[in-house]
């Protein structure tokens, strides 16, 4: 429920938002919505630069912003480096690396690495 409640707020924040910006241009245009003397001449421009380049721009920083530049396999995060566990968490994170560590040799030991595990199959 309060994911919902979250992602709702920010739709109508964003909502008001747009609204606001986009009565702001169309009063920085000059551009006469009401009366007898109507003028849209600013109208395909204001469409081109605010329909089409700005979600371009906006889309491409936020891409280089929030996409992280790793692959997929890559860990995000140095658990090591970062030293985000504490007592006995250490100790056990250590020792858990180093049992995987230790089977993972066993298995090479034993022939059992990529290459073995191709031919038992």
């Amino acid at each position: 429920a309060a994911g919902i409640a979250y992602s709702t707020s920010i739709g109508t924040f964003c909502f008001m938002v747009t609204n606001l910006l986009g009565s702001a241009v169309l009063k920085w245009s000059g551009m006469k919505t009401i009366g007898e003397d109507c003028d849209f001449d600013s109208l395909p421009g204001l469409v081109v630069i605010f329909q089409i380049l700005v979600p371009i721009l906006g889309g491409i920083a936020a891409i280089m912003l929030f996409i992280p530049n790793v692959h997929q396999t890559e860990p995000l995060i140095d658990w090591k480096k970062e030293r985000w566990y504490e007592g006995e968490k250490e100790s056990e994170y250590e020792t858990s690396i180093e049992d995987e560590e230790g089977s993972v040799s066993e298995m090479n030991e034993k022939g059992l690495g990529s290459e073995g595990e191709k031919n038992l199959v």
